[in-house]
């Protein structure tokens, strides 16, 4: 039988998850959170007053029709970036953007064109369904967006509470909390600085050392 010296899990509700369900002892379980996959900055860029999201956008988890909605409702600009499967995928986020002037799709962006995005955003939104760790809003917010983000699951633990959470399935929320982070602010510069210093390539991988350099000195 196997027996395991270091279990490695991305966030708290991962090792609950283990602890729970699959009975490893805690002291082997050790929390060692994704890294941002871009090129840090150290200076805050310019940004422009629009909100954006990136992601698969008809899966059902990411709630893009919401967050379309939020922005029919409070007025604010909405860039939609992500890959759309086939004709119905296309026609299904033409129907739901309809003729609103303030929400604009940019089609599937290439990574340099992904990070000018991020670079220009004000804001970040994703108000998932359901999420693991939420990939491009950690990247958004290391290029310095505010975000905007679910209450639900772990996405949460890596923003020591400089993110806005809303209820995914509240439209007014997700509406309200994007205009407020807009229009005054939250937690940047200081959000970036934080994700630097906390996500970086470097930072998780003197975490992922230490943990791995503990195992094998134990006995």
């Amino acid at each position: 039988m196997l027996t395991f010296k270091l279990w490695l899990v991305r966030s708290e509700e991962e090792r609950h998850y283990t602890n729970y369900c699959l009975e490893r002892s805690q002291k082997i379980i050790k929390k060692v959170p994704l890294h941002f996959r871009i090129p840090p900055i150290e200076e805050m860029p310019l940004k422009e007053n629009f909100c954006f999201h990136a992601s698969r956008l008809a899966s059902t988890n990411k709630n893009v029709p919401r967050l379309i909605e939020a922005a029919k409702k409070y007025g604010f600009n909405l860039k939609l970036a992500g890959y759309l499967h086939g004709v119905l995928e296309k026609n299904w986020l033409e129907t739901l953007i309809g003729d609103a002037e303030n929400i604009e799709y940019v089609g599937e962006v290439s990574e340099k064109e992904l990070w000018n995005l991020y670079k220009h955003a004000k804001v970040f939104a994703l108000p998932s369904l359901q999420e693991g760790v939420g990939m491009v809003a950690l990247e958004a917010a290391a290029y310095g967006c505010e975000i905007v983000l679910t209450n639900y699951g772990a996405p949460k633990e890596y923003y020591g509470g400089r993110a806005i959470l809303v209820n995914p399935m509240n439209v007014d929320e997700i509406g309200e909390a994007i205009m407020t982070a807009m229009n005054r602010g939250y937690a940047q510069p200081e959000l970036m600085y934080y994700m630097n210093e906390n996500y970086s390539e470097k930072a998780c991988c003197q975490l992922l050392d230490k943990y791995i350099q503990e195992a094998i000195s134990l006995k």
